[in-house]
């Protein structure tokens, strides 16, 4: 979709997307957006096949994370659907891109190069800190992580062949609390890593998705759930999106 009007980050991984409060209202912002037409929803419930990628993005979840996707897959399968967990070696290869320093903080570091030097004092103290840390990353290093990007995004498409989303936690943890962030550097670092770590592999992948809300049963704040397809895949993803949100409803 285009990127006019939004501040860039990085530009290889941005992306702009609609925030609403159903799938219904996210095809339509979508849609407008895209400059494609609205797709046609069906949210009659009907069984899917759903892949949970096994491996570094199911580890270090909160308790009341991995009860509510537990929760959420409990219901999915109840109603129909056909849940199949195993490993993705593309989700694999970019978890192990990204945590080797991904494609985010060198071009951030980039578009930023001028002005962090001019006002560095206006920026958050950790936020300028990670972004001077990209301006040590060689051009190789970069690269290295660059080059293998669309050979992985064509082979996460051969693996979600047979399924009609990869389910996932959108994130691994419950809000922190800001107080337990703010001066504690290290405690900040680990909390954003977290929170970023589902999302940005699919983003390496340049994948589509989605996140809904859940809420599982006596459980205090809801969690999110996250569906993927190949590149391009919006409007199928929407499609599968809707018979999820209707299955999941309370």
């Amino acid at each position: 979709m285009p990127g006019e009007g939004a501040y860039p980050l990085a530009p290889s991984l941005d992306c702009v997307g609609p925030i609403a409060p159903s799938v219904a209202c996210c095809a339509s912002l979508w849609s407008i957006l895209a400059e494609r037409p609205l797709p046609t929803l069906d949210a009659t419930p009907r069984p899917l096949r759903l892949a949970i990628a096994e491996g570094g993005l199911m580890s270090e979840l909160d308790d009341a994370v991995r009860d509510g996707f537990e929760a959420a897959v409990a219901v999915l399968e109840a109603s129909g659907c056909h849940v199949e967990r195993l490993p993705f070696a593309a989700v694999d290869a970019a978890l192990a891109i990204n945590q080797q320093g991904g494609l985010v903080v060198p071009e951030a570091a980039a578009l930023h190069r001028e002005q962090l030097a001019r006002a560095e004092a206006d920026y958050d103290p950790l936020i300028a800190e990670r972004l001077k840390g990209g301006r040590d990353i060689s051009a190789a290093d970069y690269l290295q992580r660059l080059w293998p990007r669309a050979g992985w995004q064509q082979r996460f498409e051969q693996e979600m062949a047979g399924f009609d989303a990869v389910l996932l936690p959108t994130v691994a943890t419950l809000p922190p609390r800001r107080a337990e962030l703010e001066n504690d550097a290290a405690a900040f670092q680990r909390a954003n890593r977290l929170a970023l770590r589902n999302t940005s592999v699919f983003n390496y992948l340049d994948a589509a998705s989605i996140s809904l809300p859940y809420l599982a049963t006596g459980a205090e704040l809801p969690i999110g759930l996250m569906l993927s397809r190949p590149q391009g895949d919006d409007a199928v993803l929407l499609q599968h999106a809707g018979v999820v949100e209707a299955m999941l409803a309370p």
